[in-house]
């Protein structure tokens, strides 16, 4: 389990085909994270959960199966990509953000980027099958990063982002049309799933749960 607090930055090394897994070797630009990076330990790459196979002082590899790579960004990486690291939640921990699985829903589109005097206006566009998953002045994981969704509809919403994080995470790498991992609230799914197997004629949604307070 993650917070969605990105502490640490990595850059993408080699990619290789290892059977039927793909495996990727990260260069890890703050070597201070290299200390906490053992074998079988997981950890949030770009908002995905993976667990390391290998490392060394200076990288680590993990593995990726065709369905991490269907369903995320890793099927497009390149050399030396910017990416978000964050190593699980310890117990005494405290979650700065919200809980963050690491299993991606879907892709998201940068659709525009709106400079104000004090944070970032990125506006992202997604698939609007996935509409009921996200509320206004929610909690949704962009690449990892833990961010408060407004302005939502059926198909768009937009995070404003402050100086600090968007220079120690790879927002700063993206441009329009730039494709992103989204992770929607784990409790609000929950809550909508329930709600939809207790009644399906309810008409419950996840905007008419946060209407009323539920969420």
């Amino acid at each position: 389990m993650f917070g969605g607090f990105v502490e640490n930055l990595g850059s993408l090394k080699n990619i290789s085909q290892k059977g039927g897994f793909t495996e990727i070797e990260i260069s890890m630009t703050n070597l201070c994270l290299s200390g906490e990076i053992i074998k079988g330990r997981s950890i949030a790459i770009n908002g995905v959960c993976l667990t390391v196979i290998a490392f060394n002082k200076n990288s680590f590899s993990v593995e990726c199966s065709a369905e991490t790579l269907s369903k995320t960004t890793f099927s497009s990486l390149k050399a030396g990509e910017v990416l978000n690291l964050e190593l699980p939640l310890k117990l005494e921990t405290f979650i700065d953000g919200h809980i963050v699985t690491g299993h991606i829903d879907t892709l998201g589109t940068l659709h525009s980027i709106k400079d104000q005097k004090d944070n970032s206006e990125l506006t992202f566009t997604f698939d609007r099958r996935f509409a009921e998953n996200i509320v206004e002045k929610g909690s949704i994981a962009i690449n990892g990063i833990s961010l408060t969704a407004y302005n939502v509809s059926d198909d768009s919403f937009t995070v404003s982002v402050i100086p600090h994080t968007f220079q120690a995470t790879n927002l700063k790498e993206l441009k329009v049309n730039s494709k992103v991992n989204l992770e929607f609230d784990i409790l609000g799914k929950y809550i909508l799933k329930k709600a939809n197997l207790n009644d399906k004629n309810s008409g419950l949604s996840m905007g008419k749960l946060a209407e009323h307070g539920f969420i």
